[in-house]
């Protein structure tokens, strides 16, 4: 607790959102014409999908979206209106994005005309995708299989 009330009030919405957004227009501008995929895993997972919305800035600044359990998410709101491709990957036991979560998601984009997944990898915790063990044969499957999640994502950056 000691070092994690410090860090959330350095890392709080307001202050991220306008780094997020400036460092996405100044890439944006400075590249016109290069598509733009962001990958966010946890904290940031949930600055990766709000970069994807509708109303995180006048027009997209990113062309795909992927979120790795991403955890302080908002449902409905921070994923009611995806206007890029998005995908999220979250584990069965993600206490951070429940599997509750992630059908109250999937319902949501279930009518999306935008394409959206949500993949639930059974007996996996939070932090599986960047976390897991390396000598567990399901952790590292869980782990290959989100990148693997991810591929489908990158032909909208071709």
């Amino acid at each position: 607790m000691v070092t994690m009330i410090p860090w959330f009030l350095y890392h709080r919405q307001s202050v991220t959102i306008p780094i997020v957004k400036s460092f996405l227009e100044i890439l944006r501008t400075e590249n016109p014409g290069v598509k733009i995929g962001v990958a966010g895993f946890c904290w940031g997972g949930r600055y990766a999908l709000l970069a994807g919305q509708k109303g995180f800035a006048d027009a997209p600044l990113v062309d795909a979206v992927f979120a790795g359990h991403p955890s302080l998410v908002s449902i409905p709101s921070d994923i009611e209106e995806p206007v890029v491709p998005t995908s999220i990957a979250v584990g069965s036991s993600d206490t951070v994005f429940s599997s509750k979560m992630a059908e109250q998601t999937r319902k949501l984009w279930a009518d999306k005309y935008v394409k959206t997944e949500i993949a639930i990898y059974v007996g996996a915790k939070h932090g599986f995708c960047v976390r897991g063990n390396m000598n567990n044969k399901q952790e590292k499957q869980d782990m290959q299989k989100a990148v693997e999640q991810v591929n489908p994502l990158m032909r909208f950056l071709i």
